[in-house]
């Protein structure tokens, strides 16, 4: 199963259907094995972002990376995208982080994120996407409880 939370700097989930342009804010992946076979191995998270949004490569970044979760075995930082590959253990969690920017003004579509097995196409999770918008900074975020 995959679950899907946007948080600010300080962990505060929050709303991206509109943000204020110039934030910073993470997007947290969270996978659990069900425990419905052995262990999962080989497995590909594929997180697309809209193009009003900026990754933060965290892997140059020495202060954020205190606010990452679980090392993925490997990942591959794209202009649009962040590919996370890792194995996971019957019944357990892994959370994966990727920290963002609302660069541009404007309305994105926040594409479906998805994680699947490499060599078994059954063992898969997709959360859908949706509209975004970028706006002016002046409003306040909408903190979720």
């Amino acid at each position: 199963t995959m679950k899907v939370t946007y948080l600010d700097l300080k962990e505060n989930i929050i709303s991206v259907r509109e943000i204020e342009q110039g934030t910073d804010f993470i997007a947290e992946v969270e996978i659990y094995h069900p425990g419905l076979k052995s262990n999962y191995t080989n497995l590909a998270l594929t997180q697309i972002f809209p193009s009003g949004w900026e990754i933060r490569n965290t892997r140059m970044d020495v202060n954020a990376s205190t606010l990452l979760k679980d090392k993925p075995d490997y990942q591959d930082f794209r202009d649009d995208r962040v590919m996370t590959y890792f194995n996971i253990s019957k019944n357990k969690k892994k959370k994966f982080r990727v920290i963002l920017n609302a660069s541009y003004l404007g309305e994105f579509n926040l594409p479906t994120v998805y994680c699947e097995a490499m060599y078994e196409n059954e063992i898969n999770a997709r959360v859908g996407g949706y509209r975004v918008k970028v706006v002016q900074p002046g409003g306040e975020l909408t903190v979720l409880k």
